[in-house]
Order: structure tokens, then sequence, then C-alpha cells
């Protein structure tokens, strides 16, 4: 089957490495991997991990207020209601700004989530997916765009996503191992979208036999 087959790993930006290292580790309970630094020996990035996927953790961050829309936003499944109960009471308790867990209805590619800005601004989110992802994985991301019909189709032709279903107005595409990606109609990318800092990113897991099709579609 043609297009991407999975989320691999995602990047954004953090002003303060070490609180941003706690809180994600303590509070989240993701779990550390490596730290690269600049040439002067000072820290650049820090890696984390969720499962078998990896979150960068990235220096300098941006400074620019959360975005209105809600994405770009990250988001971590976790695999049982105690596993996520326990990590909400964590995130409450670290202090961050954060909303109330939401249940989705059963026909949602979502059973319940608990979203949350970081110290950093960035959002983020914790949830129980319909399709189990293992103890704890990258369950999704969510992009702003400005153009929602040519997103749509340029996620369903050239990465090869299958549309499953919207939520709050957001639509979402399903990977192969049931991961996701969703986009959401902006009238203007907030600054988080376009100030988005170095070396953030979103990397999908393609076969090497689709590799040059998806760079000619792209």
């Amino acid at each position: 089957m043609f297009g991407a087959e999975t989320l691999d790993h995602v990047a954004f930006p953090v002003r303060d490495l070490l609180r941003a290292e706690q809180f994600y580790i303590e509070a989240v309970g993701l779990t550390f991997l490596t730290q690269r630094t600049n040439a002067d020996g000072s820290p650049r990035h820090t890696y984390v991990k969720a499962g078998e996927n990896i979150i960068g953790l990235n220096l300098p961050g941006i400074q620019t207020e959360p975005s209105p829309s809600g994405a770009p936003r990250y988001a971590v499944a976790l695999n049982s209601r105690d596993h996520f109960a326990a990590t909400v009471e964590r995130i409450k308790e670290s202090g961050v700004a954060c909303t109330q867990v939401r249940e989705h209805g059963e026909r949602a590619p979502i059973v319940c989530s608990f979203r949350f800005i970081d110290f950093d601004n960035n959002h983020f989110e914790i949830c129980m997916p319909g399709a189990s992802l293992g103890e704890i994985a990258l369950s999704h991301v969510v992009f702003e765009t400005r153009d929602l019909e040519k997103a749509k189709t340029f996620y369903d032709q050239a990465l090869g996503l299958k549309s499953v279903g919207e939520i709050d107005d957001e639509h979402y595409f399903e990977f192969p191992n049931h991961q996701l990606l969703a986009i959401k109609q902006v009238d203007a990318l907030s600054d988080r979208t376009k100030r988005h800092g170095r070396a953030v990113h979103v990397a999908f897991n393609v076969r090497q036999e689709d590799f040059d099709r998806m760079l000619e579609l792209i």
C-alpha cells in the first residue's frame, strides 16, 4: 500500500531546556534518551522517548503566545485509563495551563483527551486512542492550514493517508499503524506555525520503494 507508514519523531522549541526535560519526563512520563551540545559544550537539544518514538526539545525557543487555534499540537497516547488518569493528575499538579479531560464519541479516532499548554507555550495533549499503539507512543500531530481542501488533497494523495473523521473542526488522517495527523482551517497562520524555531519538524516513516514517488507528488 502506497503512503507514509508511521509517525517517526517530532521536535518543537523550548526556552528553558532543563525545565522542559523535567516536565516531560516527570509529569508526562516520557523517558530521557540523550542530549546534544553546541561546540562550546552548552546544551542544544534534549531527546526524550514516548515508547519507540523520539521527541526533540530544541533550543532556542521562540517568544510567541500560544496559538488561538490550538495548533501546532503534539500528542502522546497512553494505553490504559489508570495510566491516563495518573498522568493527568501529574500534569495538573505541575502548574501548566490545562483544560478538562474530554470524552469523544464512539466514532471519533480518539477515545478521550487532555490538552495543555507547556511552560514554553507549546500545545500538547495526552490521549487514549481508538486503537492501541502500545504502552506509550506518539499519537498524533495537528497542523494549521489556510486551505483545507488543498491540505486534504495533499495528505491524501502525496502522503497516502486515510481520512477518518473530525473532532472540533480538526480533520484527522490515519497512518496504517493507527497513528494520526490532523489539519485545522485558520484564516491566518499563527506565529507558532510561522516562527517555528530551529530544528522544529515532524518526520514520517516511508518505504524505500515509495520514497522517490512521494518526492515527485510532494
